[in-house]
């Protein structure tokens, strides 16, 4: 098949012409639209990141994610390793991985009294690994995500099964989350919580609050470090707040050594 002619060229160019402008304009504006887009933001008030193509941003990055096994959660995963190190005179650290660890821990505190170590890394794997799970592809395969979700939720389950059973009988109390659920046991019958429904609260509050939280803490460690003015004024209200609850420990421990 012999290549079209120079007089051919011409005729397609003559009769649609409108046609190659309006391409020819939306391939440039594009061009130029992306390179502002998909660059990196260099200002410190801003919150860094990439803003993907013009128009669609990152739409089919998330959509092949969400379809494929790895899940949509693949997709926040990949940007945060981006954009959750904080650096300073060539020295950095995870921001959200230390703020992850820091908020979960205290979790487990508040609603277990759990702070063993080797516990805690224990509970925080098999979350991981349901909270990973829930949006990938649900096949019982060997090695996939939604495989290790459904081991580590009964693993969850175990665990958290045996805490109540030693509290149910009496071999351990604290005052936290968990014992405030078990004091529904004497309640009326239809206010009562059975084991399944505590643990469905335990795992829902660890798995909806550790990411959260470590963002927030993240994106606070960000602006305050570029608002020294706003750091200040935080610090002096901490501090304000640390003195009135020492104030407050010392006036109770007063009372009770006056007894």
């Amino acid at each position: 098949m012999s290549s079209p002619s120079m007089e051919g060229l011409v005729f397609l160019a003559q009769n649609h012409y409108d046609i190659i402008i309006v391409a020819v304009l939306f391939i440039g504006i594009t061009i130029f639209l992306s390179k502002d887009w998909r660059g990196t933001s260099t200002d410190k008030a801003d919150i860094p990141g990439r803003l993907g193509l013009p128009f669609l941003g990152e739409t089919f990055s998330f959509l092949s994610a969400t379809n494929s096994t790895r899940g949509c959660y693949d997709f926040v995963r990949l940007r945060r390793l981006r954009l959750n190190t904080l650096e300073e005179s060539g020295k950095g650290f995870s921001v959200l991985d230390f703020g992850m660890k820091m908020s979960f821990d205290a979790m487990c505190n508040r609603l277990m009294s759990v702070i063993d170590d080797s516990l805690l890394r224990q509970i925080e794997k098999d979350c991981i690994d349901v909270d990973k799970s829930m949006l990938a592809f649900p096949v019982k395969i060997p090695g996939t995500r939604y495989y290790k979700g459904i081991k580590g939720r009964k693993k969850l389950t175990q665990t958290f099964r045996e805490m109540i059973a030693r509290r149910r009988n009496g071999m351990e109390s604290s005052e936290d989350f968990l014992q405030s659920m078990l004091q529904r046991d004497a309640y009326p019958q239809n206010e009562k919580l059975d084991d399944s429904e505590i643990i469905d609260n335990l795992i829902t509050l660890l798995i909806a609050g550790e990411s959260t939280t470590a963002a927030a803490i993240m994106w606070c460690v960000k602006f305050l470090a570029e608002n020294r003015e706003a750091q200040d004024r935080l610090r002096v209200r901490l501090l304000s707040h640390c003195e009135n609850m020492i104030r407050i420990e010392l006036l109770i421990h007063g009372v009770f050594e006056a007894r």
